[in-house]
């Protein structure tokens, strides 16, 4: 019953190569367009800025990405095992998931950065500083990188082909390395960049609303000097 319970959910092959066609498209589409961004911060000075820097880290964890996915439609298209050392496979999803972690946590480092930048600009210059935006990205690294590993060394999942779903990704041996991700990971870069730009909203709204006062404040009292104002007779 177990088995049959399992052979249930498996991807047919027809299946697999649907999903292969749309890793394919995605896969070009990333590499091609994460490119231009990648060389066109690197070519043009005027785009070294800090805001750039994570611009550019997003954009090259994304090209990574792009770039396991053929990987991927080669475990899809393969029939019972990885059509390849199966090695490659461990480390094209290790490389993913590090990846795709690192996006994340870009995108959330660029809400941040934007919240100083508009909220408390006076203080951007200490806090983007050269050396803390290197750091910065390092850790970006370092911590989807970390959550990878942790479940793996603890032994609460292992990484490589998986068999039921035909990719590389993490194996069917427990649900403990699908939570590990899903709360390291999502929860909290979405609750970051959810607060930095609700507080942005915020500032904005109360800015726009102090400058149409003291608008209508002079224009009240513009109009009150022309009305006190006697001209020569």
């Amino acid at each position: 019953m177990e088995n049959q319970t399992q052979h249930a959910f498996e991807f047919t092959y027809e299946q697999r190569c649907v999903v292969a066609m749309f890793f394919i498209v995605i896969a070009m589409l990333s590499i091609i367009g994460n490119s231009l961004v990648v060389l066109s911060v690197l070519i043009s000075q005027k785009l070294w800025t800090a805001t750039n820097a994570f611009v550019l880290n997003l954009a090259f964890a994304d090209l990574v990405t792009g770039l396991t996915l053929p990987f991927n439609v080669m475990a899809l298209l393969g029939m019972e095992r990885y059509p390849g050392p199966s090695q490659l496979c461990t480390l094209a999803a290790w490389t993913m998931f590090t990846c795709v972690g690192c996006s994340l946590y870009t995108l959330a480092s660029i809400a941040f950065n934007r919240l100083i930048l508009i909220t408390k600009a006076m203080w951007y210059g200490r806090i983007f500083t050269d050396r803390i935006i290197v750091a910065w990205v390092v850790m970006l690294w370092a911590l989807p990188l970390i959550q990878t590993a942790i479940p793996t060394v603890l032994g609460a999942g292992e990484i490589g082909y998986n068999s039921k779903y035909g990719v590389c990704a993490q194996l069917d041996v427990s649900n403990a390395y699908d939570l590990a991700q899903a709360v390291g990971l999502y929860p909290v870069s979405l609750l970051l960049i959810v607060i930095c730009y609700l507080r942005i909203y915020i500032y904005v709204r109360k800015h726009n609303a102090g400058v149409i006062k003291r608008d209508s404040e002079n224009k009240s009292q513009t109009a009150n000097d022309k009305e006190e104002y006697v001209g020569p007779r």
